[in-house]
């Protein structure tokens, strides 16, 4: 069976095809309308050093003692701004956000940007259907990304003087609306649909053959004419119209 075959099969049945290809139309039609604008904000957060300078106390051994955060001297402030990356979607921060009225997701991320050294800073995005609810998710992030960052390090045990901080770098900007993609997943049905609607006309077509070959076979073994043994009353048998028509057997 080449595609002209299959071709030909489609258009014969084309009370299988077309509704098929109808019900894909109305679908993708709904899938197609139902897209929705998509908004999205950014907000970018940096994290600087303390402001306080510790000096080393001498010890009465003549030693000195100096304090210092262990979470920057292990990896540096990357480390810290990864560490907030993470810290700034977990349930802790994200349900605050929301009762706040930020319901759109939030996702982070690091970037270092160089200006003589690397300066690690947090991206803050909030992508969703509301407007409103982009600026909130966006804004109450960043409001509470100094308090994660705080939880961070009490819980390593850094000196409150040593404690990093965050300040904002840019603040989340008007959200900006845009269409998704829909051309794409569009062709993407109504090829599905198609090919469906093809297969379908194949298979039907297969079937109806299957059947009218049987019920075929089935009326030439009844007839008469073909040669087929008949039974008289009284059980003898007789053939009729074959090569030994005529012929009675007992």
């Amino acid at each position: 069976m080449d595609l002209f075959d299959v071709s030909r099969i489609a258009f014969r049945r084309w009370w299988v095809t077309l509704p098929v290809i109808a019900l894909t139309l109305l679908y993708a039609y709904s899938e197609y309308s139902s897209v929705r604008p998509q908004y999205y904000s950014t907000s970018v957060v940096g994290i600087t050093a303390p402001s306080v300078k510790v000096i080393p106390a001498t010890r009465s051994d003549g030693s000195t003692l100096t304090t210092s955060n262990g979470l920057t001297d292990s990896g540096g402030y990357p480390l810290l701004a990864n560490l907030l990356s993470t810290a700034l979607v977990q349930p802790d921060i994200t349900t605050k956000v929301v009762a706040g009225g930020g319901t759109a997701p939030v996702t982070t991320g690091v970037k270092t940007e160089q200006s003589g050294a690397a300066v690690p800073i947090v991206e803050i995005t909030a992508t969703g259907e509301s407007p409103y609810a982009v600026m909130q998710s966006v804004k109450l992030t960043t409001q509470y990304s100094n308090q994660a960052l705080r939880n961070i390090q009490v819980a390593a045990g850094i000196p409150p003087g040593q404690m990093a901080t965050t300040f904002t770098v840019a603040d989340a900007f008007q959200p900006i609306g845009g269409m998704p993609s829909r051309t794409r997943k569009l062709i993407a049905t109504l090829l599905i649909g198609v090919l469906l609607a093809v297969v379908l006309a194949v298979v039907v077509d297969a079937v109806l053959r299957a059947v009218g070959r049987r019920r075929t076979g089935s009326g030439r073994d009844a007839d008469p004419k073909d040669g087929v043994a008949s039974e008289d009353a009284d059980g003898t048998h007789e053939a009729v119209d074959g090569p030994s028509a005529g012929i009675r057997s007992t």
